[in-house]
C-alpha cells in the first residue's frame, strides 16, 4: 500500500476508535497514539501520547513515560512553521515531562532541555505556563546545586503567578522557592512559603503531589532547624495521608520525615529504620536515592564505615551521571569522613575543606555549619585522642599528626566557634546545639572545666527546646561526670 493510503486508514482507525470508545478512552491511549502518529496526524497524536506519558506515569513506569513524552515532544517539533499554539503546547508538553524527569532524578537532562526551550517558554502571553516552566526549571537547578539561579526562576514563577492570580502556580512557586530559602540559610521565610503553598494544596484536593511537596518543603526547613517534634508530625501527616490515597511518593516522604527527625535527635539506628523503610516502598530512582544518603550517614554515625561507604558510592555515581548534586555532595562528604577513618587523613581534610569552600560560593549556608562542625570533630579528635579514629589510622599518619597535633585543638576550637556563629545566625539550632557540646568535650577533655561546663550548658539549652532527646542525654551525662570529676 502507498503511504499516503496506511495513514489514512490508520486516521480512520483512530477517529473509529474514538467514537467506539469514548467512554473508556483511557483505556486505549497507547494504541490511539499509534494510529494517530502513523496518520501524521500532528495534534491528536500528541494529545494521546501525552496522556499516555501521565498514564504511565501514575502507574511509577517512568521509563515507558518517559519515552512516551519524548516522542510526543519530537512530533511536535519536527513539525514545520510552528505556530503560538504549538509553541504553547510544547511548553505544555515539557512541564507535565517535568514530572518524570523529576522522579528519574534526571536533573542533568532536565536542565538542558528546558534551558534550550527557555526562549519560547518566555515568549509566551500566557503567564501560567511561563510560570509553571520556571518553577520546575527552578527546581531542577536546586538539585544541581545552582541556589542563586534556583531562587531566581522560583521567585519569578511566584511572582508570575501572583500577578495572573493561579492559586496552583502559587503553591508550586511557594513549595519551590521554600526548599531553595532553606538552603539559602532564610528558615523564616522558608517556612512561611511553605505554609502558603500547604494552604493553597488543601483546597486544591485532586493534586496529590502538591499537598506533599508543600509538607515536605516545611519539614526540611524544620530539619535544620532542629525541630525534632514538627518533624515528627509531619511524617506522621504524610504517612497518613499516603496510605489513604495508596501513594507511595508520599509515603516514601513521610518516612524520610519520620528518619530527619530522628536523626535531628541523635537516635541513629531509628533514623537507620526509617531510611530503610523509604527505600523500600519508593518505586521511583531518586526516591530510593534520596532515603539512600539518610541511610548512609546513619551508617556512618554508628561507625559501620563499610555499609556507608557502599551506599555512598552508589548515590555519588547516582548524582554524577543524572546532575544530582544535591545528594551527591552529601554522599562525598560521608566518604572522605570514611578515607580519614581508613588511614588518608591529608587527603580526606583537604577534600573537606574544598567541600567546605563549595558551599561557601554556592551560599549553601543550611549546611556550612555541619561541614565546620565536622572539621572541628576531626581535629577534636586529633587533639585529644578520643573518638572514631583508631590507633592503625594514627600510626599511619604519624608524619601528618606531628604537624598537626600541636595545633589542633585550636584548629578544632576554631572550626566549632564558626559553626555556632553560623548556625546561630541563620538559626539552625540542631547544629549549634552539636558544635556547643563538641566544643564543651574538647575542653572537657583538656581540662579547661569551668569553659567545658559553658558550653555543655548551653548544649542541654538548646537540645531541651529543640527536644533532641538522644543529644540532650549525652550532654547531660557529660555534665554530671564534669561535676563528679569536681566533687573528687
Amino acid at each position: 500500500m502507498l503511504k499516503t493510503e496506511r495513514r489514512k486508514i490508520h486516521e480512520r482507525i483512530g477517529l473509529v476508535m474514538e467514537q467506539v470508545f469514548a467512554d473508556r478512552l483511557a483505556e486505549f491511549y497507547e494504541t490511539l497514539a499509534y494510529h494517530f502518529t502513523q496518520a501524521r496526524s500532528v495534534h491528536k497524536a500528541v494529545d494521546y501520547l501525552v496522556k499516555a506519558g501521565e498514564k504511565s506515569f501514575k502507574r511509577y513506569a517512568l521509563e515507558e513515560s518517559d519515552r512516551y513524552f519524548k516522542e510526543s515532544f519530537s512530533l511536535l517539533t519536527e513539525k514545520s512553521g510552528l505556530t503560538a499554539t504549538d509553541k504553547a503546547l510544547l511548553i505544555d508538553i515539557l512541564i507535565k515531562w517535568a514530572y518524570v524527569f523529576y522522579y528519574r532524578g534526571d536533573f542533568k537532562g532536565m536542565v538542558e532541555l528546558f534551558r534550550q526551550n527557555e526562549q519560547t517558554a518566555g515568549e509566551l502571553n500566557d503567564k501560567t505556563r511561563r510560570g509553571f516552566f520556571y518553577a520546575w526549571l527552578g527546581m531542577a537547578l536546586w538539585m544541581r546545586q545552582d541556589l542563586k539561579k534556583s531562587e531566581h526562576y522560583l521567585r519569578e514563577a511566584l511572582d508570575l503567578g501572583r500577578t495572573a492570580d493561579d492559586q496552583r502556580l502559587i503553591s508550586y512557586a511557594c513549595s519551590g522557592l521554600s526548599m531553595a530559602c532553606s538552603d539559602l540559610g532564610l528558615f523564616e521565610e522558608a517556612l512561611e512559603l511553605a505554609e502558603r503553598g500547604h494552604e493553597i494544596a488543601r483546597q486544591l484536593k485532586a493534586d496529590h503531589y502538591l499537598y506533599f511537596k508543600s509538607l515536605h518543603a516545611r519539614g526540611l526547613a524544620y530539619y535544620y532547624l532542629g525541630n525534632c517534634e514538627e518533624n515528627h508530625k509531619i511524617g506522621k501527616i504524610l504517612l497518613d495521608y499516603g496510605n489513604k490515597h495508596s501513594n507511595l511518593r508520599c509515603l516514601v516522604l513521610g518516612y524520610m520525615s519520620v528518619s530527619l527527625a530522628h536523626s535531628a535527635a541523635g537516635n541513629h539506628a531509628l533514623a537507620l529504620k526509617a531510611g530503610k523503610d523509604a527505600v523500600r516502598i519508593s518505586a521511583d530512582p531518586l526516591y530510593a536515592i534520596i532515603p539512600n544518603a539518610l541511610i548512609a550517614l546513619s551508617h556512618f554515625q554508628m561507625g559501620e564505615f563499610e555499609e556507608a561507604a557502599k551506599i555512598a558510592h552508589a548515590t555519588l555515581a547516582f548524582s554524577d551521571k543524572f546532575g544530582c548534586e544535591y545528594h551527591g555532595s552529601i554522599a562525598s562528604l560521608i566518604l572522605d569522613g570514611i578515607m580519614i577513618a581508613n588511614g588518608k587523613m591529608a587527603l580526606g581534610l583537604n577534600r573537606i575543606q574544598d567541600t567546605l569552600q563549595r558551599f561557601r560560593d554556592i551560599e549553601r549556608k543550611s549546611f556550612i555549619p555541619t561541614v565546620e562542625c565536622i572539621l572541628g570533630n576531626i581535629y577534636s579528635q586529633i587533639a585529644t585522642g578520643e573518638g572514631a579514629l583508631s590507633l592503625f589510622t594514627l600510626l599511619k599518619n604519624a608524619v601528618f599528626l606531628a604537624k598537626t597535633l600541636p595545633v589542633a585543638a585550636k584548629r578544632a576550637e576554631y572550626h566549632f566557634k564558626n559553626a555556632i556563629e553560623l548556625a546561630d545566625e541563620i538559626g539552625a539550632k540542631g547544629i549549634m546545639g552539636k558544635a556547643y557540646l563538641e566544643l564543651g568535650l574538647l575542653y572537657k577533655a583538656r581540662k579547661a572545666e569551668a569553659r567545658a561546663k559553658q558550653y555543655i550548658l548551653k548544649a542541654i539549652q538548646v537540645f531541651e527546646e529543640t527536644r533532641a532527646e538522644v543529644w540532650l542525654e549525652q550532654a547531660r551525662q557529660a555534665m554530671e561526670s564534669l561535676s563528679k570529676g569536681k566533687d573528687r
